[in-house]
């Protein structure tokens, strides 16, 4: 009576334990539809592609969502700290800064690069900052050499040379590059490069843009030239000239009709002579290239 009586208490006993385990929600789960019961809202962590932990939140069902991954990735993603074309992160640009900011970045200024931006390498104000000019502060004018005739390879520094490229030779004598321009003079003039010449020296002018003489546009030529610094007579071609007429102060005689032809005597100029001249050949640095 005793032994039936507790085999059908255990019996009942295990058949309530077993209702109960039904009902009791099983948490976790693999996300996956089908797969474990979960609180809703609640969230777990989860792994993404190449190691990176993403999250995933349970839903109403029960059932946890997709891996969310977020924007992660393993390349530096946007330029992380950097921002767009910033530094940080491994994928970003090499850049720094913006093209067009008004500030030379790295890379910016060579015409061969990738991220090259010249609206960032012209300008005024100087080399980097806004609107920077990388020939800013370039000194035009070197130095002169006095007493040369008009024909320039007849100067015993013209290594054989004639014409202007003999004034390239004898402009080397005093560390310059080449003779300058009269576009050059102009700018070495508004710096006050031309301060210290004294008063008396004139200079030979090399011209190959027009001008205003006489109120009137003069076009360059080697009738202004002396034949491009080639010929020692007067009946045929002028030659241009700077009058220092008080110290760094140039008067500069042009020429209102620089045209040659080796024959015609009609273009000459009175006050232009080649012949009989000897002058200072003014010279010049490098020319700045931005």
């Amino acid at each position: 009576m005793l032994k039936g009586t507790i085999g059908s208490s255990l019996g009942w006993a295990h058949l309530v334990f077993g209702a109960v385990l039904a009902f009791i929600p099983s948490c976790g789960g693999t996300g996956e539809t089908g797969g474990g019961r979960c609180t809703p809202n609640e969230t777990q962590e989860c792994l993404c592609s190449a190691g990176v932990s993403g999250v995933q939140t349970c839903q109403s069902d029960g059932t946890f969502s997709v891996c969310d991954c977020g924007s992660s990735t393993s390349n530096g993603g946007n330029g992380g700290t950097g921002g767009s074309g910033g530094k940080g992160g491994a994928g970003a640009s090499t850049q720094i800064g913006a093209c067009g900011d008004g500030f030379e970045d790295s890379g910016e200024c060579d015409p061969g690069a990738e991220n090259y931006c010249p609206e960032d390498c012209v300008g005024t104000g100087g080399t980097g900052g806004a609107g920077g000019d990388p020939c800013a502060g370039q000194v035009t004018y070197a130095g002169m050499v006095p007493n040369v005739g008009s024909s320039w390879g007849m100067h015993p520094q013209a290594n054989g040379k004639t014409g202007y490229e003999a004034g390239i030779e004898v402009c080397k004598t005093i560390g310059a590059d080449h003779p300058c321009d009269y576009e050059e003079v102009l700018v070495a003039q508004a710096a006050g490069e031309l301060a210290n010449i004294a008063q008396g020296t004139t200079a030979w002018i090399h011209r190959t843009t027009p001008a205003m003489v006489g109120g009137n546009p003069s076009q360059p030529g080697p009738g202004g030239r002396c034949n491009n610094w080639d010929y020692i007579t007067n009946h045929i071609s002028d030659g241009e000239y700077a009058d220092f007429m008080a110290v760094g102060v140039p008067t500069y005689m042009l020429d209102n009709d620089t045209f040659y032809d080796g024959v015609s005597t009609a273009h000459v100029q009175a006050g232009l002579p080649c012949g009989g001249a000897s002058r200072a050949i003014l010279c010049c640095f490098p020319v700045c290239v931005p």
